[in-house]
């Protein structure tokens, strides 16, 4: 089998940098276990957060990622959790809600501080979740500068200049 290389992690690592937030020592709430939140998860924890709490409406499919993460990088405490931002400094929204006029936050159990910065991966400017985070005075990242970062990783690993 041909190994599967995927870009979304570092892309969505980059792109913090970029907006000027290093993972490394933080706290971050991710939510979303699919394709993009796995890689997120893991090239997070590789970045050095100090923990890393995940949530899925799949539960079980949440369960088994942040069991992967944390055997991968046992330094970040990685676990299943319900969605919140208590004693977050990070939230990463890696779930499809955004994507479609008319859809809310993906989580109402998230309160919303300026001292949280928010990640919405959603390739967008303006989703629900940003414009909630904006108006409550977050420090944000829209998904067009994920993809900007997945870019710069895909140049690279490609070996272009």
């Amino acid at each position: 089998a041909l190994p599967i290389y995927m870009f979304d992690g570092k892309g969505c690592v980059a792109g913090m940098r970029a907006t000027g937030v290093e993972p490394r020592g933080l706290d971050v709430m991710l939510l979303g276990a699919g394709g993009a939140g796995s890689a997120i998860a893991d090239a997070v924890a590789e970045a050095g957060a100090k923990s890393l709490r995940i949530f899925d409406v799949d539960e079980g499919k949440a369960k088994q990622l942040a069991a992967r993460v944390a055997r991968a990088h046992p330094a970040c405490a990685t676990a299943f959790g319900a969605p919140t931002t208590e004693a977050r400094h990070v939230l990463i929204n890696a779930t499809p809600t955004g994507m479609a006029a008319g859809d809310g936050l993906p989580s109402s159990d998230l309160r919303l501080t300026k001292d949280l910065f928010v990640v919405d991966i959603i390739a967008k400017d303006v989703t629900p979740l940003l414009s909630a985070a904006r108006a409550a005075g977050c420090g944000t990242m829209a998904g067009p500068a994920m993809v900007a970062g997945q870019a710069g990783e895909m140049a690279r690993f490609f070996g272009l200049p």
